[in-house]
């Protein structure tokens, strides 16, 4: 029998990903080599991981984990078969069907065998370099210290060129790995001539000489390279008054942050403001060129999710507690900090004296947590008409944002009549109506179109209530539904076909209402990686020593207000990791708010002056 007819291989749901890990994982791989389940877990919601099973039938004989780089690329991460299958082929065959899905290319860690500390140790990996390279993949040259263990970087060939293998291999440490656990944990190691000769992280050079591999010595560490024009600890400085100044929602309070900015710049910037009442305001602050048209705009929020229970935190919420280079409290990563090198890049601009040719405006918004009051008074009032691009501060783990979902958020209430528990036929049942109509409506959101870096479109029920007795047939119901949109997708098309539905279920059951209330509309936005400002912008990252890595973001910021009333190209571009956003304990580091800083000022420089 053809081995491989009887195979398949299925993505894992996070119920199976939970049995696999604990029965099979956790004793296919020591304790020091597995990520946490939790953090598996996490990065599968967050789109950045995938888990694949290769199924036999109804039987599961083998499993694989990988990252995702959201274009069509993967880093194998942990890969095993059953133990009774082992040495029957079933290895060998699962990987092409896996290798199938990433045509990007795939990228594996295998120990290395010249650092093994034994004979047998040694031998055993050498086994392992040789059955992948059976399997078509081949040795990248790369080599990597990874929490102590040395590892030989193989790769699985795609549309990735070779010369891009390092930045791809970073981008997915980058993506898996805290910014301490990355800087204290992960070293490159580079060969010249045959002999390894400096270790060093990515994140602190950038480079490639002719005739050498992608390893380039460096004398001097990439980030140290950076202009220094923000200070880390301005930024520390800075950004503890805006912590400490209370924005939490549902009152927001916005007015009082947005004085105390205000009053950081001289009278010959312009202050604007817009009343949103009860104490909530955005302002702008405009500093003229010589030509109005071609300008570039800053946009953040200053209203931060609120804190929760104070005594889940390490420290009081709204302290602004420092440890080292981490700062804690809410909003620290979103997005005060991303404000803090808006307003540090601009004043060091200022400092300098020199005239600008195009407008620069810095946009502090209020109420993006709720219902996006701020950006949508900025997309209506006409102020930004004439600028050629825009920066959306928001925390991108100093990635490079080019597109994010939209969101549409329905709710509908059902009305339908009571009936005794015992005769459901003569009565009409709310929460049955809602969700037969979640059924069908689900079977018209196109959910299997792909986008190289959002995924799928997604569509959750959030919200389901009716009820007011076990044995009495609900007449009333509300159902919410969550969804999450492609570019491709227009939510006006979503809205008719919504409507039509609910109409056609009503004249199908005379005496069921159903009405439908659209709580929030978000359209995705998109920008290309090719596009002339993002070329800029990753520029001005190299020049403030940053690693310029472009993703696609899954949660949705002010860009969806504004973007589609402006039509100019933008990015999503912050210090923080955008994971820390709404978390206990939130925290930032001030030395990314300084890098940021940096590549606000140069992208200030190269539109303005």
């Amino acid at each position: 029998m053809d081995l491989n007819a009887s195979l398949k291989v299925k993505t894992m749901k996070k119920g199976q990903i939970r049995k696999v890990y604990r029965g099979w994982l956790r004793w296919d791989f020591p304790p020091a080599e597995r990520r946490p389940l939790r953090r598996v877990l996490k990065f599968v919601s967050q789109g950045k991981y995938e888990c694949l099973g290769l199924w036999r039938g109804e039987e599961q004989v083998g499993y694989a984990f990988l990252a995702l780089d959201g274009r069509g690329g993967a880093l194998l991460d942990y890969y095993a078969m059953d133990p009774t299958c082992r040495g029957k082929g079933y290895g060998s065959a699962f990987f092409p069907l896996i290798a199938r899905r990433y045509p990007a290319g795939i990228l594996a860690e295998v120990e290395s065998p010249e650092k093994a500390s034994c004979q047998e140790e040694e031998l055993l990996r050498r086994r392992r370099v040789e059955f992948y390279q059976r399997l078509g993949m081949e040795d990248t040259g790369l080599r990597c210290l990874l929490y102590g263990i040395s590892y030989e970087i193989l790769w699985q060939p795609g549309r990735w060129r070779p010369e891009e293998l390092l930045r791809h291999l970073d981008g997915f440490y980058r993506q898996l790995m805290t910014p301490l656990m990355y800087r204290e944990n992960l070293r490159y190691e580079t060969p010249e001539n045959g002999d390894l000769l400096y270790i060093f992280p990515l994140g602190e050079y950038h480079g490639r000489q002719r005739g050498r591999g992608p390893f380039v010595k460096k004398k001097k560490e990439w980030r140290n390279m950076a202009r220094g024009i923000v200070g880390a600890e301005d930024c520390a400085a800075l950004l503890e008054k805006l912590v400490t100044t209370n924005t939490c929602q549902p009152e927001g309070n916005e007015e009082k942050l947005g004085q105390m900015i205000a009053d950081l710049f001289p009278d010959t910037v312009e202050k604007r403001w817009i009343d949103h009442g009860h104490g909530r305001a955005s302002l702008a602050l405009h500093i003229p060129g010589e030509s109005p048209e071609g300008g570039l705009a800053f946009m953040g929020h200053m209203d931060t999710v609120s804190c929760g229970d104070p005594a889940l935190w390490k420290c009081d919420p709204l302290s602004a507690q420092r440890e080292g280079d981490m700062i804690y409290g809410r909003g620290t990563a979103d997005m005060k900090g991303g404000l803090v090198s808006m307003i540090e890049a601009a004043l060091a601009l200022l400092k300098k004296g020199q005239p600008l040719k195009r407008d620069l405006w810095l946009c502090f918004t209020a109420d993006e947590e709720a219902h996006g009051t701020g950006a949508l008074a900025f997309s209506e009032n006409g102020w930004l008409k004439d600028v050629s691009a825009l920066v959306v501060a928001e925390p991108s783990a100093e990635n490079i944002g080019l597109c994010e979902k939209g969101a549409l958020w329905l709710r509908f209430s059902a009305v339908g009549a009571l009936a005794h528990g015992s005769r459901p036929e003569i009565g009409i049942n709310g929460v049955e109506k809602l969700m037969e109509l979640e059924r069908r409506f689900r079977a018209m959101v196109p959910v299997d179109e792909a986008h190289p870096s959002l995924n799928h479109t997604t569509m959750a029920v959030t919200r389901l209530e009716g009820g007011i007795m076990t044995n009495v047939i609900p007449a009333n119901a509300v159902m919410e539904l969550d969804i999450r949109t492609l570019p491709s997708l227009s939510h006006d098309a979503l809205l008719e076909k919504a409507q039509g539905l609910c109409q056609e279920m009503m004249e199908a059951c005379p005496g069921l209402r159903l009405e439908m209330e659209v709580l929030n509309n978000r359209p995705a936005v998109e920008v290309a990686e090719e596009h002339q400002f993002v070329s800029l912008v990753k520029d001005c990252c190299k020049e403030a020593g940053i690693e310029p890595v472009c993703k696609g973001l899954y949660f949705y910021t002010d860009a969806s207000q504004v973007v589609p009333a402006l039509g100019c190209p933008f990015v999503i571009f912050g210090p923080g990791e955008d994971t820390m956003a709404h978390q206990i304990d939130e925290r930032i580091d001030i030395h990314s708010m300084a890098r940021v800083g940096d590549a606000y000022y140069a992208a200030m420089e190269k539109i303005c002056l």
